[in-house]
């Protein structure tokens, strides 16, 4: 059971990264962002996430990636 915890896990970090990598490549301001999610996250929230201080929720993490243009696929 803590093997699959450990699996799980990582591949979280890895959808975090690729959020993260998204976010920092699509060359829009954390104000634009947040003005895009109509203020359903805010300029913090997005300073903590890129400087590894906090995590998104995944409520919050899927408006960033809907605004990013991402969309969640399994794996082939």
């Amino acid at each position: 059971m803590v093997y699959v915890i450990i699996i799980l896990m990582r591949k979280y970090v890895d959808i975090e990264k690729q959020l993260k990598k998204a976010l920092l490549d699509s060359g829009m301001s954390r104000a634009e962002i947040v003005r895009k999610s109509k203020k359903q996250l805010s300029e913090a929230q997005l300073s903590y996430f890129v400087n590894n201080k906090r995590s998104l929720t995944l409520p919050s993490a899927a408006i960033l990636a809907k605004i990013l243009g991402l969309e969640l696929k399994p794996v082939e």
